[in-house]
């Protein structure tokens, strides 16, 4: 918090104690400036930012290596390749060291899993993946719930052709993609999938605050919802009791 301006949102905060963090033990920072990651869409401009907000804000770091990523403009070969070029001008070892990360980004989209059997009760956390691992940031939610006999399903637990599908069902000028995501998850859940949803958002992100009364509003007929918006206090308490009211309601509908 010492490094970053009030209005900077939770991940753009939490994102510069991990770079303070790991300042001290590597050689290189690599912080990519992400714009877009698919032709007609965008990313929170936020993250179009931060190579110079960390840059300018946080003081003793080591070299800190970016690529553009930004798909209405040029393709993934061209941004990897400006990223390959700060560690080697051998043309025949970045293209290799590209198809090999090609390959494996493709080898590992999400399988169909089985998602609600009927007998155990299945909560859908959506939000961003940030939001869904980082335990400190989210007090451990994910752990919480499991105490509490929920199985949960995250948005990349589900097939990326059908998120995609429902997300332009659902909101056709969602131009976020991975706003877009979430809301495709959650209208799959909706359907009978889940016994209940989850929004898990950060204070001060304006994409979020949009996104989840777009959900709220288009699916609670349908399953029930809870809203969680998480900032910088770390009292636990008044999260475990909220958890525990939404469980026990879900439970007494199921």
């Amino acid at each position: 918090l010492r490094h970053t301006i009030d209005e900077a949102c939770v991940p753009v905060k939490l994102f510069s104690g991990h770079v303070i963090y790991l300042r001290d033990k590597v050689d290189c920072m690599f912080v990519p400036r992400m714009a877009s990651v698919e032709k007609g869409n965008f990313i929170c401009c936020k993250f179009l930012g931060l190579p110079d907000v960390i840059r300018s804000s946080i003081p003793d770091l080591p070299p800190v290596v970016t690529a553009d990523v930004d798909l209405n403009r040029r393709s993934w070969r061209h941004s990897m390749y400006e990223l390959g070029f700060n560690f080697t001008k051998n043309l025949f070892t970045i293209e290799k060291a590209f198809r090999n990360a090609w390959n494996a980004q493709k080898n590992s989209g999400s399988a169909c899993c089985e998602i609600n059997n009927g007998k155990e009760l299945t909560i859908g956390l959506m939000a961003h993946s940030y939001n869904i691992y980082d335990r400190y940031a989210n007090m451990d939610i994910i752990s919480k719930l499991e105490n509490l006999g929920a199985r949960i399903v995250t948005p990349d637990m589900l097939p990326e052709k059908v998120i995609r599908s429902e997300g332009r069902d659902l909101s056709s000028e969602l131009y976020w993609t991975y706003g877009r995501e979430i809301v495709g998850a959650a209208s799959y859940l909706a359907g009978g999938k889940a016994d209940g949803i989850i929004l898990l958002t950060s204070f001060g992100c304006g994409p979020d605050s949009l996104i989840a009364e777009l959900i709220i509003r288009k699916l609670k007929h349908k399953v029930p919802i809870m809203s969680i918006v998480f900032d910088e206090e770390t009292g636990e308490a008044g999260l475990l009791t909220r958890l525990e009211s939404f469980v026990d309601m879900v439970k007494r509908t199921k």
